[in-house]
């Protein structure tokens, strides 16, 4: 049995500095209830954003996938748009 204080360093990643976020990785895709949540939308009005064009995504078979950093990224543009 591995003692309680061997177990937090080989799980901790704070340390190292690495993030445990699950949208750490610039590349990684999520779904759109992920994206719903980040945004504090429905699921249904972030696939009518897909739909639309409003927000960059990625249709696999039937289901949208999203780069956060992309949205994210996109949305400021749009917002500093609407400043002008």
């Amino acid at each position: 049995m591995t003692p309680p204080g061997d177990r937090k360093k080989a799980t901790d990643s704070s340390e190292s500095g690495q993030s445990e976020t699950p949208t750490s990785d610039p590349g990684r895709l999520i779904d759109s209830e992920e994206l719903a949540a980040h945004l504090s939308l429905t699921v249904a009005a972030v696939t009518r954003l897909a739909r639309r064009g409003e927000v960059p995504a990625y249709k696999v078979g039937q289901l949208w996938r999203f780069n956060l950093d992309e949205v994210l990224s996109s949305l400021r543009q749009e917002a500093g748009s609407d400043k002008d």
